[in-house]
């Protein structure tokens, strides 16, 4: 299996919005968050062909990059999970991707820093994962089998800037 994991684009700010009143799981993406999200997913397509699921945390801001991510692949399938909002529960999340096909290509869009203490549990070399995951960037994992705990070979991180200028660059 191969997991792409894509930290949501930039939201509005969490404290211009809590003058909202509305909770922040209600909080959206900027026009530039959406901008600059479009341009990442087209560049993210030349290194990504396809993508057979998109899982996405139920926060707003989540799924309107999700739903991006859908639009530039051509509409393809999108499910949220309550293991991407912010402090999921990871070995659940891993157990429902074990039983996945193991041919997918199955993108995750979630939050920080949950993203990066998801990689911690599923890398080989937890080492080699990326030191931030910044707004709109991906990194791809990839499995021999099902996905487990310890077992991921990192093979690449793209920040979102990159991805949006087709940049190819080293693994990290």
């Amino acid at each position: 299996m191969q997991l792409l994991i894509v930290r949501h684009a930039r939201a509005e700010d969490r404290d211009t919005f809590a003058q909202t009143e509305q909770a922040d799981a209600q909080r959206p993406l900027t026009r530039k968050g959406i901008r600059k999200m479009k341009c990442a997913a087209s560049g993210l397509r030349l290194l990504v062909s396809s993508i057979d699921l998109l899982v996405s945390s139920s926060l707003r801001r989540a799924i309107q990059t999700a739903r991006i991510l859908a639009d530039t692949y051509g509409d393809i399938p999108m499910i949220e999970r309550d293991e991407l909002a912010p402090g999921g529960n990871h070995r659940s999340l891993i157990d429902w991707l074990a039983t996945q096909p193991h041919s997918a290509m199955i993108c995750l869009v979630g939050h920080e820093p949950d993203l990066s203490d998801l990689l911690k549990m599923i890398l080989t070399d937890p080492s080699e994962q990326p030191a931030k995951l910044k707004k709109g960037s991906a990194t791809l994992v990839q499995f021999e089998g099902p996905v487990t705990a310890g077992t991921g070979k990192l093979q690449w991180h793209r920040p979102a800037g990159d991805l949006a200028a087709g940049q190819e660059q080293s693994p990290r």
